[in-house]
């Protein structure tokens, strides 16, 4: 009779909110992802001024570890063009101006979709808030040349010698 009513007390003090409770309210029922990404943010704060946001010294190196850091985000695996995109994407810092060199209006657009969530992380990552993205559109078009069979014989001789060898070998003739 005793075990019992031991038992019925703790069963009683688990449906009970409480100190040691495991339904009480100060404790979340179930995992959410918004709330665990909300955590203040240093921008956000009305209070402060842009002049009084933190601008560290960042380098090189940390910027490439912080965009290869974004990178292995899984909701972006997901996406493959972005991922894609941005895996392949040309940059270079300049002060706190990021230039990224898209190779087509395209991409820049598909970047568009994420670039202040990405801007963001950033600037958290590495504590700077004047981080600006400055995107370059680049879409030189080539001249389109057609190429006789001997210029790509001469082509694929200066890149490997031994071609003439084995065209000779093999007495193949460039206007088969």
């Amino acid at each position: 009779m005793d075990s019992t009513h031991q038992q019925n007390t703790s069963e009683q003090s688990l449906a009970q909110p409480g100190k040691h409770s495991i339904a009480s309210p100060s404790r979340p029922t179930h995992f959410s992802i918004r709330q665990a990404l909300e955590e203040p943010r240093l921008d956000k704060d009305p209070d402060r001024s842009p002049k009084d946001l933190p601008t560290n010294f960042y380098t090189v190196e940390d910027f490439r570890l912080s965009w290869d850091c974004f990178l292995k985000h899984p909701s972006l695996r997901q996406n493959t063009p972005l991922w894609n995109i941005l895996s392949t994407l040309k940059w270079e810092l300049i002060d706190d101006k990021v230039c990224l060199y898209f190779s087509s209006h395209a991409a820049a657009g598909e970047f568009s979709s994420i670039q202040q969530v990405f801007l963001e992380h950033l600037r958290q990552e590495l504590h700077n808030f004047r981080i600006q993205f400055e995107p370059v559109v680049k879409t030189g078009q080539l001249p389109k040349t057609i190429y006789t069979s001997e210029e790509k014989y001469r082509f694929m001789v200066e890149i490997n010698p031994n071609v003439a060898q084995l065209r000779e070998r093999l007495g193949l003739d460039l206007y088969d």
